[in-house]
């Protein structure tokens, strides 16, 4: 509308200039007649004289006047030469040949002037046929614009449709991938209870079969001394008094053994069955350690994701929002620079008219113009620049945090790493497929993040190429009406000189009559565009409010998804948490029923050998005999074991650690030597090698190849770490 308004002002203003100019012609034809009327009369009443060759010649001075008259008007006819020299005829001859000139003369100029009308009110009409035709144009423009602005809002208003559809699918997947985790993890625990109850049923097995084979050897033993009973009873008359002495020796004997037996069997059943509670209070205990550590690994990682989710729909939304200050910032900007530039041509219409102070405001107007499109291309960089800064911040910060939080969880690793280690095998596969998860959420954040500079860098380049036509646009007009201004003030210049004082006067009246009825038009359209604008505005204003409409019940929608997860999350810990002591108590209680089945056990066999205890005692002192023998064994087993096991965690193997990939000065670093020391390697050929001695387990390292740290493609690579990994 603005670029319609100041294509209009120049072709009424030349519109004016013509009619001016035409009307100026038409007072100057008159007076040119009248003074040629006059000046043919003033001839013909003048006397012929003769020459002294006899030829009537007319007076020099009049004659060199009408002369110049006629070249004068034979300029502007163009019908005539510039000499104008007429051979000297009699005194009749010179009047008839005035009179035909006179004649011809006014016919020609009427000819002309005629002819100058008809072309002037031809060119009025090409141009009013011209503006409408760009005025419909400027129309057809607009709406294409308008619908394609409203095409543009609504593919945006798609591709966040579609983003928030991902992001909800996505979060729906991680949903699906905790709960089978979670049911994994209630698969293992259910197969660890079964496994614990098969070996209760074997354990109750065995004893059932020692108890019988127990049974088995009594009764075989009854029978025996039943066989022997009978014997005793038939020497028993005869030997009853040594019998009697022997069987008081005996019986102090057998007490004594039996009570030492009793306590031999009291203590290692003591002993067995503490180590059977530490067993499995230590089994218990590192379950528990691992469910603990397993939940507070999973929620560390939920509570970083969704940290990491929330910084980026942050950094979207205020991204979004500077986006939006910063567009409303530049149509402020544009729409006042229009006005300043309405303002500036009004001004400028109005100080046209005065002829001796145009040039001046023209020169100031300029430098002004200059002068805000410098600072406006300087407030453009700014701009530019601090968006720059802003977004390197942001990035460096990213960075800074990632690198934080990498730190963290190597430190965290580097401390549980003697725990972790027994249990990385069945986790690794989990690992993976999480920072697989996380680095296909980061792409797709990367391809968000680059779709929306590449959006950003579309429209800014549009804006700018817009700024840069309308620009050139105003530097055209400019220079054409530099150039219609130069030229009508040389017209001016011309006619000024030959008109009269009253003429000017009365030319003055007209033209500000005129001036006032094409400002009355001018406010008109004027306050008609200015209307146009006011409903576009309101327009904008409206699919804006509707925009952050749809923005807050987006937003809306995402925290009670939020909400909805959280509270879904913490009624599964909940439930977790329940399942967990629903399992401690069952445990305690299978304890407690082991430990009371095993207390009844123990009862039974002490009546049992107290019934027993006259007879068994040779096949006690036996079998005590073979049971320490065992346990011997079994102790000499054990501490064989134990030495081997400390023989190997103690002794060192040689390790080759080799570099071939180039290289003059290599180092050798790691978590062996804290990162803090470096081995020097030994230079053979195109190769650096050296040989160290580390006892058994997994290590890190690095090499240091003339001072750049770097990893081996020929050793295995940890992927949280990107260091070198060994096991020995």
């Amino acid at each position: 509308m603005g670029n319609l308004c100041l294509r209009k002002k120049p072709k009424q203003q030349a519109l004016v200039k013509n009619l001016y100019q035409l009307q100026l012609d038409q007072i100057e034809e008159g007076n040119a007649i009248e003074r040629h009327n006059q000046h043919v009369i003033k001839v013909e009443e003048q006397p012929v004289e003769q020459n002294t060759s006899g030829d009537p010649l007319i007076d020099t001075p009049t004659q060199g006047a009408d002369d110049q008259h006629t070249n004068i008007e034979i300029q502007r006819s163009g019908s005539f030469t510039e000499s104008n020299q007429f051979a000297p005829p009699q005194k009749q001859q010179v009047g008839f040949n005035q009179e035909q000139e006179q004649s011809i003369k006014e016919k020609e100029f009427k000819e002309y002037l005629q002819k100058q009308r008809i072309q002037e009110e031809e060119e009025l009409k090409r141009l009013q046929t011209e503006e409408a035709e760009r005025v419909q144009l400027k129309e057809k423009q607009d709406k294409q614009k308008h619908k394609e602005e409203q095409e543009r809002q609504n593919r945006a208003q798609e591709q966040e449709q579609e983003a928030i559809r991902l992001l909800q699918k996505q979060q729906e997947q991680e949903r699906q991938a905790q709960l089978i985790k979670q049911q994994e993890e209630e698969e293992k625990l259910k197969k660890q209870e079964q496994i614990k109850q098969q070996q209760i049923k074997e354990e109750q097995e065995r004893i059932k079969l020692e108890q019988e084979l127990k049974q088995k050897k009594e009764q075989e033993e009854k029978d025996r001394l039943r066989i022997e009973e009978a014997q005793r009873i038939q020497a028993q008359q005869e030997e009853a008094e040594r019998i009697k002495i022997q069987k008081e020796k005996q019986e102090q004997e057998r007490l004594r053994v039996e009570e030492e037996k009793k306590q031999q069997a009291l203590k290692e059943e003591q002993e067995r069955l503490r180590i059977q509670k530490e067993h499995d209070e230590k089994e218990r205990i590192r379950i528990e350690e691992e469910k603990r550590l397993q939940a507070q690994k999973e929620e560390q990682e939920r509570l970083r994701l969704q940290k990491e989710q929330e910084e980026k729909e942050r950094l979207r939304i205020e991204e979004e929002r500077r986006l939006q200050a910063q567009k409303e910032e530049q149509e402020r900007l544009r729409l006042q620079k229009e006005l300043e530039e309405k303002e500036r041509l009004r001004i400028e219409e109005e100080k046209r008219l005065q002829a001796q102070k145009e040039q001046e405001e023209k020169i100031r107007l300029q430098k002004e113009h200059e002068e805000k499109e410098r600072l406006r291309i300087e407030e453009e960089k700014r701009l530019q620049a601090q968006q720059e800064e802003q977004e390197r911040v942001r990035l460096q910060k990213e960075l800074e945090e990632k690198e934080r939080l990498r730190v963290e969880e190597e430190k965290r690793l580097q401390a549980q790493k003697e725990e972790e280690e027994r249990i990385r095998l069945q986790k690794e596969h989990e690992e993976k497929e999480r920072i697989r998860l996380l680095k296909e959420h980061e792409e797709k954040e990367r391809l968000r993040i680059e779709e929306e500079k590449r959006l950003q860098a579309e429209k800014e380049e549009q804006e700018r190429l817009r700024l840069q036509k309308e620009h050139e646009e105003k530097e055209r007009l400019r220079i054409e009406e530099e150039k219609r201004l130069q030229a009508l003030k040389e017209e001016e210049e011309r006619i000024r000189i030959q008109k009269e004082h009253e003429e000017k006067e009365r030319l003055r009246l007209e033209e500000e009559k005129r001036l006032q009825a094409l400002k009355e038009e001018e406010e008109r359209i004027r306050l008609q565009k200015e209307q146009e604008e006011k409903l576009r505005i309101e327009e904008e204003k409206k699919i804006q409010e509707q925009k952050e409409q749809e923005e807050k019940i987006r937003l809306q929608k995402e925290h009670e998804e939020k909400e909805r997860l959280r509270i879904e999350e913490e009624k599964k810990i909940q439930s977790q948490k329940e399942e967990e002591e629903r399992l401690r108590q069952q445990q305690q209680k299978e304890q407690q029923e082991k430990l009371l089945e095993q207390e009844r056990l123990r009862k039974e066999q002490e009546e049992h050998e107290k019934l027993l205890k006259q007879q068994q005692l040779e096949e006690e002192q036996r079998l005590q005999h073979e049971e320490n023998e065992r346990i011997r064994l079994q102790e000499e087993k054990l501490k064989h074991e134990k030495e081997q096991q400390e023989h190997q965690q103690h002794h060192a193997d040689h390790f080759n650690f080799e570099w071939i990939d180039g290289g003059e000065n290599v180092l050798l670093t790691g978590d062996w030597l804290k990162w803090q020391e470096q081995i020097q390697l030994q230079k053979h050929e195109n190769k650096h090698h050296t040989k160290l001695d580390l006892p058994k387990g997994k290590y890190q390292f690095k090499f240091i190849v003339d001072g750049d740290w770097k990893t081996s493609p020929h050793y295995p690579i940890d992927a949280a770490t990107t260091n070198n990994i060994i096991e020995i």
